[in-house]
């Protein structure tokens, strides 16, 4: 900033002499000659008039000189001149007369002149010390706020600064340096380098070279070598990257260096994801390479070499459509508005070109790729050759279509074998109706003709007794006989009948059922309903078949003498409906449970049975959807429980 002129001290600089009005300086010029005028003249009285003419006009003339310039103190001095010559000689000698006066006159105008000259010179001396002091004092200042500038940008940079005279002690530390190195700025005036900024290799955990001596020695900026850690105050190792450089002179002469560093551990950390991620992708099994947004590629992996057979001299820099076959070239256009729009596309299975010609399925992966600030500026691909998983997909395909064309067939000839075995099995129901049928004629005739000729022997005394008892065996034996082709009838029945389930009301069909059958009578039996049984979906008839069975077993397989107690109770679970007769009779051992509902299994031979009753009641539960379960120990009962699906 350039100085502005200042007054001189007492406000007589040359610029307020200028700025002044000219009436006032001239004005003073009169005032002061006047004054003096008046002094010497009352003084005459004293010295006579001639004596000391102008003694009081020197004072006129230097002040006149002082307040307003070399013009009003010339003019003060021509005034001052006349006014004495005129005023102070004596009357009776003419103007000029005496040589003396007139040298006398002369004399004041040369030493007036001296004097106006002299402090016109003063002002001007004056004024240049002034301007000079303010330009320095400008200068100071302006340094100074250079200096405040230089120490808080220094200060507020991100990387560690430190400031060494040339005998390489500490003159500065900034914060970031104060941060790193772990001493405050005041801690580390005065103190050499080394002693505050110890940096050692990482690797051979020696000390590296002071990089302060190095830059004054060769007198040129210089770097850390790779691998620096600085360890800091606390003994904390921090990786650095620095530089330093000589501080000179306008002359060129070294006095001091800079040295500039920061801490490198995330950008390590970052060079080193970098580099593991380039490894990646260098090595990767698949094809990775980018382009553009115009479509030209930019890298090319070695895995893409070898799958398309270009090197990345060959192909980087070509668009890619070089890979497409021409019929899909189409769908570059469609992947690059995909991209523009920010989007990734996942998994495209498309076909590719190789170098010789040969197309390549695979599957590609796209990826936009962002700079710094978030703006798309290419794509990055990763296509997997899927040739194999090709092969295996027609492969599979056509095993598929084997599959099926076999599948078709067999279940062509399984109709067949079905329609016929369903021919065979009604053939064989017919059959099985028909031998029941004629089995069971018989027996009721032999029953009949056994009974006609107990009668006849009734009465014939002693020697008709044994042949009344062999025809009491024969009705008992065809009776048992007619009851196991009724029971083996009735398993076919179940095993074959067409079962449609519909919901059916137990709390119906248990009631009727006792109250249909003597043996459950009152007079014979207690049974008694626990609660209210549920609606189940099965098939009524076989669900009569069912619970006949279970509760003429629990009523016929009690101890001789013992009054049959039967309890039916119903527990829900869910959907399912448990439904459970307790008996007092005389219980089932653990071994004999496991073969109970098979066929024509009878766990004692002391109770009339088939063996075929359980075995029913497995079955048509099974029809119908359901479970059948036993629990029992020998003399302590038994509880048969029947799980059926309940309406919804």
């Amino acid at each position: 900033m350039k100085p502005s002129q200042p007054a001189s001290a007492g406000g007589f600089g040359p610029t307020l002499l200028i700025e002044r009005p000219a009436s006032r300086r001239y004005g003073l010029a009169i005032a002061t000659v006047l004054l003096a005028w008046l002094f010497r003249r009352a003084l005459t009285p004293m010295v006579g008039v001639e004596a000391l003419p102008f003694i009081f006009f020197f004072p006129a003339v230097a002040a006149t000189a002082w307040y307003g310039g070399l013009g009003p103190a010339l003019a003060s001095t021509a005034l001052a001149t006349g006014a004495a010559v005129w005023s102070f000689r004596n009357p009776a000698q003419p103007l000029g007369a005496t040589a003396s006066y007139l040298t006398g006159a002369g004399a004041f105008v040369v030493a007036c002149l001296f004097i106006a000259a002299a402090i016109q010179a003063m002002h001007r001396a004056r004024s240049l010390l002034v301007t000079e002091f303010a330009r320095r004092t400008q200068l100071r200042s302006e340094l100074s706020d250079e200096h405040d500038l230089l120490q808080t940008t220094l200060a507020s940079i991100g990387d560690g600064v430190i400031a060494t005279d040339s005998l390489g002690w500490i003159t500065f530390l900034n914060h970031e340096a104060e941060r790193l190195t772990g001493w405050r700025n005041e801690q580390a005036m005065g103190r050499p380098l080394l002693e505050v900024f110890r940096i050692l290799n990482e690797h051979t955990r020696q000390p590296s070279e002071n990089p302060v001596e190095k830059a004054l020695r060769s007198g040129a900026v210089v770097g850390l070598s790779n691998h620096t850690v600085l360890v800091s105050k606390s003994g904390v190792e921090i990786p650095i990257d620095d530089s330093a450089a000589p501080i000179r002179h306008a002359d060129g002469s070294i006095f001091g260096v800079v040295l500039v560093f920061r801490d490198f551990t995330e950008q390590r950390r970052s060079d080193e994801a970098r580099a593991r991620l380039a490894a990646i992708v260098q090595h990767s099994g698949d094809a990775i390479f980018t382009k553009d947004l115009n479509g030209f590629i930019q890298t090319w992996n070695a895995s893409a070499e070898r799958l398309f057979g270009y090197n990345a001299e060959e192909i980087v820099g070509k668009h890619i459509t070089t890979l497409f076959p021409p019929d899909r070239l189409k769908e570059e256009d469609h992947i690059l508005g995909l991209l523009r729009a920010g989007q990734t596309v996942e998994r495209f299975e498309t076909v590719r070109v190789a170098k010789n010609g040969r197309q390549i399925p695979v599957s590609v992966t796209i990826s936009p790729l962002k700079d710094s600030d978030g703006r798309i500026i290419g794509a990055s691909k990763v296509v997997h050759d899927i040739t194999e998983k090709k092969a295996a997909e027609s492969a599979m395909n056509e095993v598929n279509r084997l599959l099926a064309t076999r599948a078709e067939e067999l279940e062509k000839m399984v109709q067949e074998r079905t329609a016929s075995l369903r021919t065979m099995v009604g053939e064989l129901q017919h059959v099985s109706y028909a031998i029941t049928h004629d089995m069971r004629a018989p027996l009721r005739a032999m029953s009949s003709f056994a009974s006609f000729i107990m009668e006849d022997l009734q009465g014939m005394g002693e020697a008709a007794a044994k042949s009344i008892e062999h025809c009491r065996r024969i009705i008992t034996a065809a009776t048992r006989l007619d009851r196991l082709i009724q029971d083996s009838l009735n398993y076919t029945r179940a095993i074959l009948q067409e079962a449609p389930l519909q919901p059916v009301d137990l709390s119906r069909l248990v009631p009727a059922l006792i109250e249909g059958y003597p043996n459950l009578q009152p007079d014979r039996a207690d049974i008694k309903i626990e609660n209210h049984l549920p609606v189940v979906l099965g098939e009524e008839s076989l669900l009569t078949q069912c619970f006949s069975n279970l509760l003429g077993n629990a009523v016929k397989f009690v101890p001789p003498g013992t009054r049959p107690k039967v309890s039916i109770a119903s527990h829900s679970f869910d959907s399912i409906a448990r439904i459970t007769i307790q008996d007092n009779g005389i219980g089932i051992s653990a071994a004999a449970q496991p073969r109970l509902f098979r066929m024509f299994q009878r766990i004692t031979a002391d109770y009339d049975g088939t063996g075929v009753g359980l075995a029913i009641v497995r079955k048509v539960v099974e029809r119908m959807g359901g479970k059948v379960g036993v629990e029992s120990e020998p003399g302590k009962g038994s509880r048969f429980w029947v799980e059926l699906r309940k309406k919804a």
